[in-house]
């Protein structure tokens, strides 16, 4: 059919499944904290929220990791790599659209 990508075909990385901290810690069973830190300077992962440093405010900087970033940092993170165990996609949480 035209139009629909071929199924040996990977998607581009924009269209791929992007997954927030507590998304991956719920599916993961792994805290928000550590994952924080596991993620913080990793590259691929989307950085976006407030830049305005003030004494007053907090800064908050909400991250979303795509599922190819998310894939890599949990098989560097474990020993699946080496028992030759797929990675799932973890599931979606039910009040996410």
């Amino acid at each position: 059919m035209m139009g629909q990508p071929a199924e040996n075909k990977e998607r581009p990385e924009f269209l791929e499944p992007h997954y927030t901290i507590a998304e991956l810690s719920a599916a993961w069973h792994i805290s928000q904290k550590t994952l924080g830190e596991w993620f913080a300077a990793e590259e691929g992962v989307i950085k976006f929220g407030s830049k305005v440093v003030s004494r007053n405010r907090r800064t908050y900087t909400s991250i979303r990791i795509p599922e190819s970033v998310a894939r890599r940092v949990y098989l560097s993170k474990t020993a699946r790599r080496k028992k030759n165990v797929p990675w799932e996609r973890p599931p979606r949480l039910k009040n996410d659209v």
